[in-house]
Order: structure tokens, then C-alpha cells, then sequence
């Protein structure tokens, strides 16, 4: 009598096997979760871009009136401030001057030009445009711009008074722009940009 609960517990326990077989299987025998023939395709990560090539006028370690060009990044800003990535069809240049004169004694403020560079015979509308742009963002309770006649076709001093000590000038020479932005503390860099700025004009004619 006790081997019959037995028997019957064996019959169950093949049921459930099989029951369990037939759940994974198709009633032609293919396994439902053969994944032996499935193929993984791997995409490689797309490589990054590469930086645009700079244009510009200058070359690393070019001297200039003194100067010397120790580095340059494209960039969409002048005076790490006005955005002028709505403009088309120019672009910036920030190149980094260091005075060739330099001692352990005294590291003077390195000189930043801006060099903006836009569509041939255009000079004027790219100078109007990026003036619109300061016009734009600026602000008034601390930010001015103080439009001259001194320097090039255009010129303006943008003046900002949270840096009472660093002067922001633009300049238009033909069909390029030029900023500049220089220590006001240092009364020599002003003569030397006056004759950077000469020197410019002078390669531009």
C-alpha cells in the first residue's frame, strides 16, 4: 500500500518534466531559446570630430612689435563675454601675446587679440553687426561702449566697470575685425598696441 503514493508521486514528478518540455520546445523540436544562431552586431562609437582648423593671420611664436604669439583657440566670444555665434560667416580667433622682454622680476598681463575674420569686402556690415551684438547684451548699469574714429576704418571702447584695469578695444581694418584687450595699469601696452594695431593696417593695404 505504500509503495503506490510512491508510484503516483513518481508519475507526477514526469508529468511536470514533461509538461516543462513541452513549455520550451515547439511540437517540431526547435528550441524557443536557441540563441546559438543569433548574430550581435557591435556599432562602433562614432570618432569624435575633429577641431576646425584656425584661420588666421598670426602663427604660433610670431613676434609682433615686441610680442610674441604663445597661443591661439578658436572660439564663438570676444573678451570672454559677447556671444557672436549669431553672426554668419565669420570667425574668431583669440590669439594670446606675451612681451618678449619678460623677467622673473615682472610677468606683465599677456595682451589677448580678438582677430575676426568675415566675408571679403564686408568690413563695414561685420563691424555694424558685432557693435549691434555689445549693443544687445551689454549692461546698462556697468557696461558702455565709447564708439572713436582713432583707429582703422571703425573703432569702439567697450567699457565695463567690474574690470576698471582692462581696456576692450575693437578695431575694423578692412575687411577684418581686431579686439584687443590689455592691462590699463601698464601705460607702456597702450603704445604698443597703437603700434600693433599700425602694423596691421600697414599689412592689410
Amino acid at each position: 500500500m505504500k509503495k503506490f503514493p510512491l508510484f503516483i508521486i513518481i508519475v507526477i514528478a514526469l508529468s511536470a518534466f514533461a509538461a516543462a518540455d513541452y513549455y520550451l520546445n515547439d511540437l517540431d523540436g526547435r528550441v524557443l531559446l536557441d540563441l546559438k544562431d543569433q548574430v550581435t552586431e557591435v556599432t562602433a562609437a562614432p570618432e569624435p570630430p575633429e577641431p576646425p582648423a584656425i584661420v588666421s593671420q598670426f602663427m604660433i611664436d610670431q613676434e609682433l612689435e615686441g610680442y610674441q604669439v604663445t597661443s591661439q583657440l578658436q572660439t564663438h566670444q570676444i573678451f570672454e563675454k559677447i556671444d557672436l555665434s549669431n553672426i554668419n560667416n565669420i570667425t574668431i580667433t583669440r590669439n594670446e601675446l606675451v612681451k618678449r622682454e619678460e623677467t622673473e622680476k615682472k610677468t606683465l598681463t599677456p595682451l589677448f587679440i580678438y582677430e575676426i575674420r568675415g566675408p571679403a569686402d564686408q568690413g563695414s556690415l561685420t563691424y555694424l553687426n558685432v557693435k549691434l551684438q555689445f549693443i544687445a547684451q551689454i549692461s546698462a548699469t556697468a557696461e558702455t561702449i565709447n564708439e572713436t574714429s582713432e583707429f582703422g576704418q571703425n573703432s569702439f571702447f567697450f567699457n565695463d566697470k567690474n574690470y576698471e584695469n582692462t581696456a576692450f578695444l575693437l578695431v575694423q581694418i578692412h575687411d577684418n575685425l581686431f579686439s584687443f584687450q590689455y592691462d590699463k595699469s601698464e601705460t607702456a601696452v597702450y603704445n604698443d598696441v597703437k603700434r600693433i594695431i599700425q602694423s596691421l593696417i600697414s599689412q592689410a593695404s
